[in-house]
């Protein structure tokens, strides 16, 4: 009979050659943001270095978790998902973890304790002053345990309130599932003439889209960032879209990545005409690339997160915004 290997941890400053392999076996417990790419685009958008932490059984992971070192600690660090504030003194940023951690079926609970407490030592290690979860994965089964919370309170993490809305993209009648007022607009739309475009080239990602999300940020302004983004983005996990005007205006950027045929969203925003004029160009634009990323095979469309108990007229008007489209909770 073979003598079964102890329970092993390891810290990695780059990433194991088969990490994305097991993410990917393990998707419906993982995201976009647990694989390597998400790790190239994350150091060069924000300069973050990544780290995989891992616990083995039997030489087999069976969790582990990306996280990225930010230098300085995010404004939103306490609105996370699930937060530990290691110290009240100044520390050295955040260590955040998008969409997972990654947990498979042979991840117990002692097993995950461990986990979190090689979290904790590697979070101290390199003296940061957050640890946050931000966007757990979707379909992790371990979300509807409360032991798993509970577990993450007893090491010190405090548990905020977060939704997201995800849309069924395989709905026959999904235009139909939308609020009448999201159809409206999208037709008041059309009949301005208004059309959606997929950045195809780099000059249209720079000119388009990536100056109208990125040009009020000094140190991302620049071209040379851009391409690096450009080019390093995977197999294409990344796409971009516009909105525009006969006029050829851009009046709003929405993008996505794509993970287990689940889309998520990201930089949604609305420019010149589209913001002074309070038009609904997001809604022609979602429905535009709701019906794109069907077409490409995506199962799912994630609104990404917004606050259950709205505390300013913003937030209440991004939860109204995610849940019109009459997506899943």
């Amino acid at each position: 009979m073979l003598k079964r290997k102890p329970i092993q941890t390891s810290q990695a400053t780059s990433i194991p050659k088969d990490w994305d392999k097991w993410v990917i076996k393990n998707a419906n417990s993982a995201g976009f943001c647990q694989t390597e790419a998400r790790a190239k685009i994350v150091q060069i958008n924000k300069g973050a270095p990544s780290f995989v932490l891992t616990l083995s059984d039997n030489e087999e992971y069976i969790c582990g978790a990306l996280l990225s070192h930010f230098k300085q600690t995010s404004s939103l660090s306490k609105k996370s998902i699930l937060y530990n504030l290691f110290s009240n003194t100044e520390g050295n940023g955040t260590l955040e973890c998008f969409e997972g951690p990654v947990l498979n079926e042979s991840c117990d609970l002692d097993s995950f304790s461990k986990f979190l407490e090689l979290i904790e030592s590697f979070a101290k290690k390199i003296n940061v002053e957050t640890v946050r979860f931000q966007n757990l994965p979707v379909f992790a089964t371990w979300r509807q345990n409360q032991e798993v919370y509970k577990l993450f309170e007893s090491k010190g993490y405090k548990l905020n309130k977060w939704l997201t809305s995800i849309v069924n993209l395989d709905n026959e009648k999904l235009f139909n599932s939308f609020k009448r007022s999201v159809r409206k607009n999208i037709r008041k739309c059309i009949n301005m003439d208004l059309s959606v475009h997929r950045c195809r080239t780099f000059d249209e990602f720079y000119q388009d889209f990536y100056t109208n999300v990125y040009g009020n940020e000094r140190e991302l302004n620049n071209k040379n960032h851009a391409y690096e983004w450009w080019h390093h983005n995977g197999q294409g996990d990344y796409h971009f879209f516009v909105i525009k005007n006969l006029q050829n205006d851009v009046l709003a950027t929405l993008g996505t990545y794509r993970f287990n045929n689940i889309t998520t969203e990201i930089a949604s925003n609305r420019l010149g005409d589209a913001l002074k004029k309070n038009l609904p160009v997001q809604d022609l634009l979602h429905w535009e690339i709701f019906k794109y990323h069907k077409s490409i095979g995506d199962k799912w469309f994630n609104l990404a997160g917004y606050s259950p108990e709205p505390a300013t007229p913003k937030e209440e008007g991004i939860r109204r915004f995610k849940e019109k489209w009459g997506g899943e909770k």
